[in-house]
């Protein structure tokens, strides 16, 4: 692996990357546009379930089938392996570049539907324009600039998605409720052009591409960086050699059982908290969920680079099945607002740790290719949940057994994750 620094090509280390290298490392700019970019995604991600209950009034359709577009949304995982490739190939800012612009699109599309179908054609708008912007391309960009303060780096850019939720979902609540679902729609267009383009000029592929090396090391400090090892990531896996690995299937799993949880709740847990409270108190409790996501990447970021990640993740779903299992039983604000504390710090924990832990684990020359496919393998529990959820709630009248069951399966993903040690190091290439 080549860890000298290249000479800065007349793209990517342009003047503004030479003028500001001197002064401080560059990669924490490229945290600040990653932050954005999470933002962004937070945006369409968690706000389609507002648009819940307005389109079911209009249009009647029931909970399973508006829960299907955020399914929809969710295929975003199986362009893993192709916007893996697609980011290896060409960088992120290529590729963020057509996001933002589809960010857009899509929304303008939503605003404008009138049928399920046109419903499901906007949210899988959203699903690829997901793909091009979102967390892998995040994770791409963190697990190369940064090698010793990954995780730091990786959790302060996640803190955007938390950050959006506590700022703009309840904005868009208000927003639906004063002028209708559809303007808040084309408010939401704007704002993704206008959150989104700055990214396009911030961003940078690879330090060594600017002339500088990961965390800002200086290549005469190099030689004992490396003998310390610090940071993880030294060793690079092909495709092959980590599908070959037992940690690599166990994250796999691990993570596809968290994600399927998760998926369910981003879309149920809105519609869920209005049958319990008002729609302002219900928005006041994703709030709160949301705050505490966004101090879990934080500390996610910290501990991650000074303890085993996978131990953090273990111990982190643990939280996150204690936070399911109060929602299962809450009945009154305070409940909900502690469940909104354990599942809200647990979200934002593992984000920031199991997007860092691939890097550390598998290295940074096949990064896009092996998180891509990992998502691929996991996308049809992500894709498949909200619409079971539903189905689960129309069958028994109840939220309460669904909820249950997302509770086993982030239990089930604590095992597999304390069972993920590193690998070993790869005997030849292959």
């Amino acid at each position: 692996m080549n860890e000298q620094p290249a000479t800065p090509d007349p793209v990517a280390g342009d003047r503004v990357v030479a003028a500001v290298s001197g002064r401080f490392f560059y990669g924490w700019v490229i945290v600040a546009a990653c932050f954005v970019a999470q933002a962004m995604t937070s945006i369409s991600i968690q706000g389609l379930s507002t648009y819940v209950a307005p389109l079911q009034r209009e249009f009647g359709w029931s909970l399973s089938q508006t829960a299907a577009g955020r399914s929809f949304q969710q295929a975003d995982s199986f362009l893993g392996p192709l916007t893996g490739w697609l980011v290896d190939r060409f960088g992120p800012r290529a590729l963020m570049s057509a996001g933002i612009v589809l960010y857009a699109v899509s929304f303008v599309v939503f605003s404008q539907m009138s049928s399920l179908w046109g419903y499901y054609a906007a949210c899988v708008m959203m699903a690829v324009a997901n793909s091009l912007v979102g967390l892998l391309i995040v994770s791409y960009t963190l697990n190369h600039w940064f090698r010793r303060k990954r995780t730091t780096a990786m959790g302060i850019a996640v803190m955007g998605f938390a950050a959006a939720g506590i700022v703009f979902l309840p904005a868009l609540v208000f927003v639906q409720g004063l002028f209708g679902w559809r303007e808040a729609a084309l408010a939401t267009a704007a704002a993704m052009l206008v959150l989104g383009l700055p990214i396009v000029f911030l961003m940078r592929n690879s330090p060594e591409r600017c002339g500088l090396l990961p965390d800002g090391d200086r290549p005469e400090d190099l030689a004992g960086i490396l003998k310390t090892g610090r940071g993880g990531g030294l060793v690079d896996f092909t495709t092959r050699q980590a599908v070959r690995t037992r940690a690599f299937w166990l994250l796999t799993i691990g993570n596809a059982l968290a994600q399927m949880a998760l998926a369910a709740i981003v879309v149920h847990q809105f519609p869920y908290l209005e049958d319990l409270l008002t729609r302002e108190t219900a928005a006041l409790v994703l709030s709160v969920l949301n705050v505490f996501n966004l101090l879990g990447r934080l500390v996610g970021g910290v501990l991650g680079d000074r303890f085993r990640k996978h131990m953090i993740m273990a111990v982190n779903m643990v939280a996150a099945t204690l936070g399911l299992a109060l929602l299962v039983v809450a009945d009154g604000l305070v409940l909900l607002l502690v469940y909104a504390a354990l599942y809200g710090t647990s979200w934002g924990i593992r984000t920031a740790v199991a997007n860092s832990l691939q890097g550390d684990y598998f290295g940074r020359a096949s990064f896009g290719k092996i998180a891509g496919l990992a998502q691929t393998l996991a996308a049809p529990t992500a894709i498949l949940s909200p619409i079971l959820f539903g189905l689960i709630v129309e069958t028994t009248g109840a939220y309460r057994p669904a909820l249950m069951t997302l509770a086993v399966l982030t239990g089930i993903a604590s095992v597999l994750f304390l069972l993920a040690a590193r690998p070993p190091t790869p005997v030849k290439a292959v």
